[in-house]
């Protein structure tokens, strides 16, 4: 038997879209559910998006934190955001990151995470967020080692380095990757604004080559490595 959602169009009072599906009730017990709404075109990474809006609305503001209620907020336009990535994507190939050696980011949310994020993924270089819980909560840090012997990484981020360093200490026999902080005044790593400062390379003009490359790679080592933690 087969059911069909009734149509969003015949209740326009809704505050909630009424989903538009069919629904096939099947001898066994099963049900199969199946969209009528036809799927659009769309984009083909998070990384064209950004591309796409830099090139529409480069002076919209893209990003914006502030550290307290009361302090101004940082904020940064399209057009910033995506040279800021293609320069962080510049050196994330340069230090030679990739599937089997990816980003690790620490911190918790912040303008410096999602443009390391994004240069990953513009690179065509898992990215792997851990949740800072276990990094600044944990006494025994045993999560956190079990998680980096897992994922190898190339690169580690942090914020900052003293309110991570029992958590750094914990893990630094366990891989060979490089430090990145984003507190400029951190002078036993690399800062992020040197980072997003590197110069563009031709390779990072466009991920489109860059993800071609890379996107065998990735799903060849899709089933060795989570690069999604749980959190």
């Amino acid at each position: 038997m087969t059911i069909a959602a009734a149509d969003r169009r015949d209740h326009p009072e809704a505050l909630f879209a009424v989903p538009e599906i069919v629904a096939d009730r099947r001898a066994d017990g099963s049900i199969w559910l199946k969209s009528t709404a036809l799927l659009q075109t769309s984009a083909r990474c998070v990384g064209d998006w950004l591309e796409h809006w830099a090139r529409q609305t480069p002076e919209r503001i893209f990003l914006g934190e502030r550290s307290s209620v009361d302090a101004p907020w940082t904020l940064l336009t399209y057009k910033d955001a995506l040279r800021q990535v293609r320069a962080a994507a510049a050196w994330i190939l340069a230090q030679g990151l990739s599937a089997e050696r990816p980003l690790v980011i620490l911190s918790d949310n912040s303008i410096d995470h999602a443009l390391f994020a994004l240069a990953a993924m513009h690179a065509g270089v898992p990215v792997a967020a851990i949740s800072p819980a276990y990094s600044l909560v944990s006494k025994d840090f045993d999560k956190l080692r079990s998680m980096i012997g897992l994922l190898e990484p190339g690169a580690i981020y942090v914020s900052s380095l003293t309110p991570f360093a029992p958590a750094l200490a914990a893990i630094k026999p366990l891989h060979r990757a490089a430090i990145v902080s984003g507190d400029p005044g951190d002078s036993g790593a690399i800062s992020f604004r040197s980072v997003a400062a590197t110069p563009e390379t031709p390779a990072v003009a466009s991920p489109h080559t860059i993800f071609a490359a890379c996107s065998d790679l990735i799903a060849a080592s899709a089933g060795a490595k989570a690069f999604m933690l749980d959190t």
